[in-house]
């Protein structure tokens, strides 16, 4: 194996195919690695620290305050910011999926790995948060005309229907 020149190569005991990189395109593949690595940390750490503060405040309106939709909304932003932390083993190995496999050949377009649990969950919990904000912003509405209506009520003199 130390003289099989760079490729694709089929093993003759176990008829497996292995890719045989350069040593600069294997220390390529760990820098690309590396640097996706230290991205990836940077974005988890990131987005999970608030993640985590909107989910705990969301928890904390919906079973504490008057109003407890109001509390739907920080959650599931937060669960939707908490979503890179979720999947980052898979993201990692996915991303060092991508980067042997684009590396060992040459292709016009870049190979890109899917993750479809991801693709759902996201799809999910952003329903979850629009759908909250409709709600909240319907229950707004709701509670600014009530307040109108009592004002208006309470400055025309008691309702004069009754004479």
């Amino acid at each position: 194996m130390a003289k099989t020149p760079p490729g694709r190569h089929q093993c003759p005991f176990c008829k497996d195919f292995f890719n045989i990189a350069t040593k600069e395109k294997s220390a390529q593949i760990i820098d690309q690695t590396e640097r996706g690595n230290q991205i990836q940390n940077i974005k988890v750490a990131f987005l999970s620290s608030f993640g985590v503060v909107f989910v705990i405040y969301g928890i904390y309106v919906f079973f504490f305050e008057v109003f407890p939709i109001f509390g739907l909304v920080p959650f599931f932003c937060g669960l939707y910011l908490l979503i890179p932390l979720m999947f980052y083993k898979q993201d990692k190995q996915n991303r060092e999926l991508e980067i042997q496999l684009n590396s060992t050949g040459d292709f016009d377009k870049r190979i890109r790995v899917k993750n479809t649990s991801k693709s759902i969950v996201k799809g999910l919990l952003g329903t979850a948060a629009w759908i909250s904000i409709i709600i909240s912003v319907i229950v707004i509405v709701v509670m600014l005309i009530f307040v109108f209506m009592m004002f208006a009520l309470f400055t025309s003199g008691g309702g004069g229907a009754f004479g």
